[in-house]
């Protein structure tokens, strides 16, 4: 589930107007009335009335003190801070002839903006991508909010992921809000947090752990990973019976790497070309996996690249009439779930992963599909479920005074993620709701840990010969030459002696 080239294209037509530059100055006209280009913050999506409520619904009679609130209409104002990068839109020039004044003179008008190299950068960058993919899960939570008559007035705001940009803003902002989402970049998140003016407004980020030195309300949206980790290495744990361990970790993950050996000592580390790629694949494939028992890998990666490398390699080594591989991780990562990875793959390799967020329900697919005409992302589905949380818990704290002991200490399942903070210190909140799921039979299910490997994965039966038979292998392997096509051993002549 992606937002193809045919969105980009759309999207470029009607997010990002054609912005004039600031000191690209406009020549008046005397005789008529010229139209003058009005600069637009953000676009916004008009609300269409057919909006998915059932699930909604749901939500909201499973709240306490909230399922009454939505009979009176309340209004909320939100800021959003997202990196919508238009400080990378590219503009092609034009130039006109004035012909007021002079018909061989040209002028520069406004700046239109390469609709072609616009999808082009939108394709090529990450933090534009992910901007407008929350973009669209915010719009679709404050919509359906609307049916329910809490009607939130968005305001939208570039980041351009920029330290410095978000720090001036944080100072100068004077436009009052009921909440604050974002940014989504941890180091940017924490400058506005640093030097917001007003701290008693909440503000949810998204990708951030709790910081120590951070004052007011803040919700920290990512779970922290060690517990994940420790988790998803105890359940692995349980599991082991001797298997043969392997470690694919990238430069990024060191912490992974740690944990990961502190537990299975004896892991394997496979070297990474350029954290792109393994090293010596056919060595690795052919004589480093073992044939005889079972084998495990550790996956630990956010590179969509090596993950999808990897996990083909794997799979081909498990489709091997005389090899077992089992694929797990303990780095929480939507890299799996892209079009570059393969869930056939991940289910012939039983994948074990935490998750914090993941697959949209198909109820949530259906009707965001049928509002925007493409199915969602899943980051877009978290930001909806981030955004209508959020959404939720203003309006329980603005209904009552010590809301926080309703609703903030009570985990809520939404369209794609549960959300579940617990309070750091007194102010700030952390989220602790995660998963440990697996793919089995091309589903994307929760782990079952009491169902033995030997079910799913059993071991091989060891034949008395197998010394031999392994010995015999690898002389193959390495001297070809002294066995014939059938592979049966040519028999050396003796070398008679002249006497």
């Amino acid at each position: 589930m992606g937002i193809n080239r045919v969105l980009w294209s759309g999207l470029a037509l009607l997010f990002f107007a054609a912005l004039p530059d600031a000191s690209h100055a406009q020549r008046k006209r005397r005789k008529s009335e010229r139209n003058q280009p009005v600069v637009q913050e953000t676009y916004v999506a008009p609300v269409q009335e057919e909006v998915e409520t059932v699930p909604l619904a749901q939500v909201i009679d499973s709240i306490k003190d909230l399922s009454d609130a939505t009979k009176v209409p309340v209004g909320l104002k939100a800021l959003f801070l997202l990196p919508f990068r238009e400080d990378r839109i590219p503009f092609r020039d034009s130039l006109v002839i004035d012909s007021l004044y002079s018909p061989t003179i040209p002028i520069d008008t406004l700046r239109f903006i390469d609709t072609l190299g616009l999808v082009r950068q939108i394709e090529l960058r990450r933090d534009m991508q992910t901007a407008l993919e929350m973009y669209y899960g915010i719009q679709y939570a404050i919509d359906s909010a609307a049916t329910h008559q809490i009607y939130v007035e968005p305001r939208f705001v570039d980041t351009q992921l920029s330290p410095g940009l978000v720090t001036d803003f944080a100072q100068t902002d004077t436009v009052g809000s009921d909440l604050v989402m974002g940014p989504i970049s941890p180091r940017v998140a924490r400058q506005y947090l640093l030097y917001r003016k007003d701290k008693s407004t909440p503000v949810f980020v998204p990708f951030m752990q709790a910081q120590p030195d951070i004052e007011g309300t803040v919700y920290y949206g990512s779970t922290v990973a060690t517990q994940m980790r420790q988790k998803m290495l105890s359940y692995a744990l349980s599991q082991y019976r001797g298997e043969r361990v392997f470690l694919v970790a990238d430069s990024d993950q060191e912490e992974a790497r740690t944990s990961v050996k502190e537990v299975f000592e004896e892991a394997f580390d496979v070297p990474l070309i350029n954290d792109l790629a393994i090293e010596q694949l056919p060595e690795f494939r052919d004589s480093i996996v073992d044939s005889l028992i079972p084998n495990w890998a550790f996956l630990e990666t956010n590179q969509s690249g090596l993950a999808a490398s990897v996990v083909s390699i794997l799979n081909g080594i498990n489709a091997e009439p005389v090899k077992s591989m089992r694929l797990f991780t303990t780095t929480p990562s939507v890299v799996y779930f892209n079009d570059q990875v393969n869930p056939v793959h991940l289910s012939n390799l039983i994948f074990a992963y935490p998750e914090v967020y993941g697959r949209p329900t198909d109820t949530f697919v259906q009707g965001f599909k049928k509002k925007f005409g493409f199915n969602p992302s899943i980051t877009t589905t978290r930001a909806f479920d981030l955004t209508l949380d959020a959404i939720f818990r203003v309006m329980v704290k603005r209904r009552k005074a010590d809301a926080d002991s309703v609703f903030v200490h009570s985990k809520q399942r939404y369209a794609g993620s549960e959300i579940d903070y617990e309070t750091a210190d007194g102010l700030s909140f952390q989220n602790v709701a995660y998963r440990l799921k697996w793919v089995r039979n091309l589903n994307f299910i929760d782990l079952d840990s009491t169902i033995a490997p030997e079910l799913f994965k059993p071991w091989p039966e060891i034949p008395d010969t197998w010394l031999a038979d392994r010995l015999l292998a690898i002389e193959k392997m390495r001297f070809p030459e002294r066995f014939d096509e059938d592979g049966k051993r040519i028999e050396e002549e003796e070398s008679q002696e002249d006497y």
